[in-house]
């Protein structure tokens, strides 16, 4: 079963709502890599049917959720070994 949004975002869409949420700049290259992903989107249409899942958090919101909780994970992330 997927679960996600259902609505389909861009890389690059994803990369600016992140540096929105982060007030960092991510490191982007010019020319897309081969096998890149450009679009993500999650068939969530079995979890609706099986569970009644029906998710209404936006992505800035889902994106600012987990930036949080990481930020209350500083033994991994002052390592510097993710």
């Amino acid at each position: 079963i997927n679960l996600g949004n259902s609505n389909p975002v861009t890389l690059v869409e994803m990369l600016h709502t992140v540096e929105a949420v982060t007030g960092k700049k991510i490191k982007t290259f010019e020319e897309p890599k081969s096998g890149q992903m450009e679009v993500t989107f999650a068939d969530i249409s079995k979890a609706r049917e099986l569970l009644g899942y029906n998710p209404s958090t936006k992505l800035d919101e889902m994106v600012k959720i987990y930036y949080n909780w990481f930020l209350e994970q500083p033994e991994w992330y002052q390592k510097g070994e993710l």
